[in-house]
């Protein structure tokens, strides 16, 4: 019996000393953390340089004045599969935006449902099995109306559906470029 109480004594020491001993950790004085930039000290817009010559126009073979390039051209572009989905995939991204913000307005939706159950003579619901028109009841039938009307309004206070909505529109605009680029690689 002291053997046991002596050493769960000493397993209770070990287990203290090490959690203090794990305690005493070395702190080592950091550098001061670095100095985050101001939005006005950012200048994306003047330091990004796009070549605006050289680059083809969206239509470039409508310069040419020449019907049968049209003609060949259009045959190409209504006829690609590439194309087929690049679009599909625009109209999709724009699917996606729309929804997004169309959940930052009122939702509003109504619901009317009518439900009309027979009803057995030896059931739960057996007063309503007889014919008595003076009381309104009319056979074995239980009708039951329901009418709703809902109205609710998402409030974005952290901007979540903000960002969401503008990540949506993003991904639209991607869609849009690659539709562009597959086009302009197929004329």
């Amino acid at each position: 019996m002291i053997n046991r109480q002596l050493s769960r004594l000493l397993l209770c020491s070990i287990l203290g000393s090490t959690t203090l001993i794990s305690g005493c950790a070395l702190v080592r004085k950091d550098s001061a953390p670095h100095q985050q930039l101001k939005p006005e000290q950012i200048k994306l817009a003047d330091d990004i340089h796009l070549a605006s010559s050289g680059w083809p126009q969206a239509q470039w073979w409508k310069q040419l004045n020449d019907p049968q390039l049209d003609a060949l051209i259009q045959r190409t572009l209504s006829g690609s599969h590439t194309l087929a989905e690049a679009e599909l995939r625009e109209e999709k991204a724009q699917s996606q935006a729309d929804l997004l913000d169309a959940g930052s307005q009122l939702q509003v939706a109504a619901l009317g449902m009518l439900n009309r159950q027979r009803v057995s003579a030896n059931g739960f619901l057996s007063p309503y099995a007889m014919d008595a028109p003076a009381l309104g009841m009319d056979g074995p039938y239980y009708t039951e109306a329901t009418v709703g009307l809902f109205a609710g309004l998402d409030l974005d206070l952290w901007g979540v559906h903000r960002s969401a909505v503008a990540a949506a529109i993003g991904a639209h605009n991607a869609a849009l470029a690659e539709t562009a680029a597959v086009e302009l690689s197929l004329t």
